[in-house]
């Protein structure tokens, strides 16, 4: 059960308690009905120098704090003016992958604070999913096997000097908020440090515009992208500047930034130290712009698809230059009778895109409906959108666009590294400029 559960309760503050063993967030505070003031969200909610320990409970499934908005209809309903600061949560361990301990979770929240919370074990530190304008400082996670700071569909989020060491897991790490389909867009992040992180530094999915500055990162090697201090993937616009990146592999797979279909990368003042490979790695594959959608989460159940039927996708770029095609891809819904599935198509995004046609059918090379996305990614519950005829001119967009000045390197591999496989388009743009390898006092040429 829980230590204490809070419903649609505006003004309402928590301070000074203590929650022991329980087994079902210890603390929480939800929206489950529209307000009855006919607003968009429930104000002031605030949480203060509280304590929850949930390891007398042998088995805790769920969060320490939890403080949740909610998506009702295609409406959003916020906690708006949140103030989470003093925190203590020391949970369960985590192991073999379970979600004991988990994690303190925030969801829909604006205009919200997140300072000076302390969490010890667990699956996952601090949690903030589809949020707007949140502030995220001077937290500290230790022990935590999955992700310390999870920054997942949030807008104009600000994360700032919070620590994370000794886990299993990774740093930062974010990627698509399933409630809405929606990815990161301008966030920041600034004076984050990790520390003997196995699971490497920051990791984020489908984000736009992000900004990363003035962190220090230790990124053991390993595989699956946990070798690198900052991992993207189908991103665009991440500007990493005066990061300190040190590897400290001795086999495996270490790299500085690693661009996996990813656009409009700039790493500009920073240090890279003790890599494998290279400083910033560039990988496109067929998935990537103009590639092939894939189904991004498998098989999956919840929407009024048929089961058991494969659909074929192809994607159209809308730009301000026209409307472009890429590759075909196909998906199966989980088997069984009835209309009950769903398909969630993910696709790396194209530079000049401001949104995108993702055209199916049940036979190859005969999609004929399509639905609209302002996104990289789109849940397909029905079975047909808006029906029509797809554009025949096929996306060249291609992977790459990274600039990489004034940076300073010591014992890595190279500077920059390209992979490109099953017909992506290579990189349209790679500039090096003022680049130094500092442990032998040599300029790297410009490119």
């Amino acid at each position: 059960g829980r230590n204490l559960f809070a419903q649609n309760t505006p003004y309402l503050t928590v301070e000074r308690c203590k929650g022991f063993g329980a087994g079902f967030h210890s603390f929480a505070a939800q929206i489950t009905s529209p307000p009855a003031n006919g607003s968009d969200n429930i104000p002031n909610v605030r949480f203060i120098d509280n304590e929850v320990d949930t390891t007398g409970n042998s088995s805790p499934n769920k969060d320490s704090f939890q403080i949740y908005g909610d998506l009702i209809g295609s409406k959003v309903y916020y906690f708006d003016g949140v103030v989470f600061s003093g925190n203590v949560s020391t949970l369960l361990p985590a192991a073999g992958g379970s979600a004991l301990g988990d994690r303190v979770e925030f969801a829909f929240l604006r205009n919200s604070t997140i300072s000076n919370n302390t969490v010890r074990n667990g699956r996952l530190a601090v949690s903030v999913n589809g949020s707007l304008n949140v502030t995220v400082s001077g937290n500290t996670a230790t022990g935590i096997s999955e992700t310390c700071f999870e920054e997942i569909g949030n807008t104009s989020a600000v994360w700032t000097n919070n620590s994370c060491s000794n886990g299993t897991g990774r740093v930062l790490g974010g990627g698509v908020w399933d409630l809405q389909g929606i990815g990161s867009k301008n966030v920041v992040v600034s004076g984050l440090t990790g520390v003997n992180m196995a699971g490497g530094g920051v990791g984020l999915y489908y984000a736009t515009n992000a900004t990363l500055s003035d962190m220090k990162l230790e990124a053991p090697g390993g595989i699956n992208s946990k070798g690198q201090c900052v991992y993207l993937a189908w991103s665009t616009g991440v500007k990493i500047s005066n990061l300190q990146c040190k590897g400290t592999a001795v086999s495996g797979s270490s790299y500085g930034v690693f661009a996996y279909d990813s656009q409009g990368i700039t790493v500009t003042g920073s240090r890279f130290s003790s890599l494998l490979n290279s400083v910033v790695g560039i990988v496109g594959d067929r998935k990537g712009p103009g590639g092939i959608p894939f189904n991004s989460y498998g098989a999956s159940r919840g929407g009024a698809l048929p089961n058991g039927t494969t659909y074929y996708a192809s994607v159209v770029a809308v730009c301000p230059s026209g409307k472009t095609i890429g590759r075909e891809g196909s998906a199966t819904t989980p088997g069984g009778t009835g209309n009950a599935a769903m398909l969630d198509w993910a696709w790396a995004p194209v530079a000049c895109a401001t949104s995108y046609e993702l055209w199916v059918g049940t036979s190859p090379g005969r999609e004929n409906t399509y639905f609209t996305s302002p996104y990289s990614y789109f849940c397909q519950t029905q079975p047909t959108g808006t029906s029509g005829t797809p554009p025949a001119m096929r996306t060249t967009t291609e992977i790459g666009n990274v600039l990489a000045t004034s940076n300073q390197t010591s014992g890595v591999g190279s500077l920059v590294s390209t992979s490109y496989s099953d017909g992506s388009e290579g990189a349209s743009s790679i500039e090096l400029r003022d680049n130094l390898d500092s442990a032998r006092g040599v300029k790297y040429p410009d490119y």
